[in-house]
C-alpha cells in the first residue's frame, strides 16, 4: 500500500492504505503504525520526534471504490458518499461528492417543478457510468505504480479485473 501523513498543527496524522488482511496486529494501534512508518527512509525524517498517544487505535477500513448498486428510486437519490466511494489514490472523491449533490440537487428541482418523483432513471445511469469509468482510471493508475512488483496490495491491484455494472434489486 502507501502511508499518507499531514501535519495538523502541533499533531501529525499518520495512515497506511493498504488492505485489512495484510495489516499485522500490532500495526492496529498508534505506536506499532509509527514505529512501522520510522523503518520507511522517506517518511522517517518526517515523523522524527512524534509520539503516538498511548492506546490511540487505527481504524482498518476498505477504502477501494464502490458505486451504490441502486441510485436512485422513487422520491429519493443518492448523491455524495451515498452514491459511491472512490478510491483514495483517485484523488477525486470530494470532486465525487460535490458534483453527485450538484447534479442530483439539479434533478430534484426538476423532479419538483415537473412533480414526476419517478424520473431520476437517468441520474443513476450517470452515476453507474461514472464508476464504471473511475474502475477503468484507477486500474490504470495501479498499472502505473512498478516500483513494488511483488508486494501483494500492488499485485493484487495490477490483476486484469472487468468492471461489473452495479445491479439495482
Amino acid at each position: 500500500g502507501w502511508w499518507y501523513t499531514a501535519s495538523l498543527g502541533a499533531r501529525r496524522v499518520l495512515s497506511l492504505h493498504t488492505d485489512s488482511d495484510l495489516v499485522r496486529s500490532e500495526q492496529r494501534f498508534g505506536r506499532g503504525l509509527l514505529e512501522q512508518a520510522m523503518k520507511n527512509p522517506l517518511l522517517e525524517p518526517v515523523l522524527h520526534g512524534c509520539v503516538a498517544t498511548a492506546g490511540e487505535m487505527c481504524s482498518v477500513a476498505a477504502a477501494n471504490s464502490l458505486i451504490l448498486p441502486r441510485a436512485s428510486g422513487y422520491a429519493w437519490l443518492a448523491a455524495g458518499d451515498a452514491a459511491g466511494a472512490l478510491d483514495p489514490l483517485s484523488s477525486r472523491g470530494i470532486f465525487h461528492s460535490l458534483y453527485t449533490a450538484f447534479a442530483g440537487a439539479m434533478e430534484i428541482d426538476e423532479a419538483l417543478v415537473s412533480g414526476d418523483l419517478n424520473k431520476f432513471d437517468t441520474y443513476a445511469a450517470h452515476i453507474t457510468e461514472m464508476g464504471r469509468t473511475n474502475h477503468e482510471q484507477e486500474h490504470l493508475f495501479y498499472q502505473i505504480e512498478t516500483r513494488w512488483p511483488d508486494a501483494p496490495f500492488w499485485m493484487r491491484r495490477r490483476a486484469e479485473e472487468q468492471f461489473v455494472a452495479p445491479q439495482s434489486g
